[in-house]
């Protein structure tokens, strides 16, 4: 990585923060939590899987995805690297496994010697938001999954990709699996998430549904049969944000995903999503991501 990105790395995270999602209650307590919170999961979400890549990568720099994504650590040199967020850094260490949100920036500190295995994937619920979006990074360690994402990095390296059935079955599992782990960290939390937001099913499904469109408030209030002013109150009271600001955010996401397509240029997102121009739609992405289009689009190998 170039050095222009290890010059924005922040000072070294206070040694006090959480570095696993080990859950403090006892275990009888933890596994309720985990079981209750995952079967609302299982029963409501669909995981669609991008892309798995494996071998070292190197450098400090940041990165904040629109999808989620699963890093297992195969290997690590003699100097540890570390994953941060504003809530945690977890020591890149053998049979680390580390969950990155989607929405969540997310600070590299990456080694020589490391080699890991990331999966990408999108957490998709029927008519409401991602429970995990903006979520803090999650890790724990296990030996039992080290076989699973060592025959991932194997059919990666021959193959190329999610391109092979016995991959994708392996990587779903894999990724159910920390589900588990996550689910059991998160607890009600996770619960709580999945039913924010019920009255605007309609309206979540119809911009699933749309991903280019460009609604106005007013518009989005007509999916909830409310008038615009109580549809705006009523969203910011359930959702914490404007409904301005959430379609915004969303809008970014779809955007950042369509980057990601075969093909694709700046320019022909720019125009299929309404922009007008190419500056005004890397003006917009940038206020989302933190990067051009081009330079964002440059970091989603990892």
């Amino acid at each position: 990585m170039s050095d222009d990105r290890a010059k924005t790395m922040p000072k070294a995270t206070p040694a006090a923060l959480r570095t696993s999602c080990d859950a403090p209650e006892g275990k009888s307590d933890a596994t309720r939590r985990r079981n209750d919170a995952f079967a609302a999961l299982a029963a409501m979400a669909r995981i669609d899987l991008g892309s798995v890549y494996s071998g070292e990568w190197v450098g400090n720099w940041r990165s904040r995805m629109p999808f989620a994504r699963i890093f297992f650590v195969l290997a690590s040199g003699p100097e540890t690297g570390f994953l941060s967020d504003s809530n945690a850094r977890i020591p890149l260490r053998p049979n680390t496994w580390i969950f990155l949100p989607p929405g969540r920036e997310i600070i590299h500190e990456q080694r020589p010697g490391l080699n890991v295995v990331s999966i990408h994937f999108h957490i998709t619920l029927r008519g409401r938001p991602n429970p995990f979006f903006g979520r803090p990074m999650r890790g724990g360690s296990t030996h039992e999954l080290r076989p699973v994402f060592s025959a991932i990095a194997g059919m990666d390296a021959a193959s190329g990709g999610l391109d092979r059935l016995p991959t994708v079955f392996l990587a779903q599992g894999a990724v159910w699996t920390i589900l588990g782990h996550v689910a059991e960290a998160e607890g009600p939390a996770l619960a709580d998430g999945l039913e924010r937001g019920a009255a605007f099913a309609r309206l979540f499904e119809a911009v699933d549904n749309a991903p280019e469109g460009n609604f106005s408030v007013a518009e989005m209030a007509k999916f909830v049969y409310l008038g615009e002013s109580a549809f705006t109150k009523r969203f910011h009271a359930e959702m914490g944000v404007s409904p301005r600001t959430w379609f915004n955010d969303r809008r970014a996401r779809a955007a950042a995903e369509a980057l990601l397509e075969p093909g694709a240029t700046v320019a022909g997102v720019a125009e299929r999503f309404g922009f007008g121009n190419e500056f005004y739609f890397s003006r917009f992405f940038r206020r989302h991501f933190g990067l051009p289009p081009s330079q964002w689009r440059n970091q989603c190998h990892i």
